[in-house]
């Protein structure tokens, strides 16, 4: 095709491309790649050890699990995922520490964050987010965990959202 004719006049003049571009209208959209993405809205006290949080799914995968928050790989690939929470700490909380890590078959991945509080005079709320890349085989669990040192009572946790993608 002659570039000319793609660079000159208008879009409406170019009624050619209809037959590829026109609009395309569908009740079901099928991927053919893996997402997932599971949450939790609500707040619960965060306890010493959490490895489930999330009890809806905002979009479902058949390789997610959502009782045990475990998506299990059907082939090698490669997996970018996100974990995003909220902990929410109330005035004069003594001193606490949490991680925040993306499991590979139930052992924490390079994608790990935390936070310390070494006691607070006023209430407030920690943002923590892991995201990256996993190369998983087949067979590979990701799960998450959030694990929590020193005193947690009065704090909740809030805000989940797990999800991920193959890329």
């Amino acid at each position: 095709m002659d570039i000319n004719i793609l660079n000159s006049g208008t879009p409406d003049s170019k009624n050619w491309l209809n037959i590829v571009c026109n609009s395309i209208t569908t009740n079901d959209l099928i991927l053919d790649y893996d997402i997932f993405n599971i949450n939790f809205t609500g707040q619960s006290p965060l306890t010493a050890n959490l490895t489930n949080p999330c009890d809806t799914t905002a979009i479902d995968s058949p390789n997610m699990d959502l009782a045990t928050n475990v998506y299990t790989s059907e082939d090698n690939i490669n997996l970018f995922v996100s974990l995003q929470l909220s902990l929410y700490y109330p005035a004069a909380i003594t001193a606490f520490s949490t991680s925040v890590s993306i499991n590979v078959n139930g052992i924490p991945s390079y994608l790990t964050t935390g936070t310390q509080n070494a006691g607070a005079s006023v209430q407030g709320r920690y943002a923590l987010t892991c995201t990256g890349v996993l190369s998983l085989s087949v067979g590979d669990t990701v799960s998450l965990s959030i694990i929590s040192t020193g005193s947690v009572a009065g704090i909740n946790y809030g805000n989940v959202s797990f999800s991920g993608y193959v890329i």
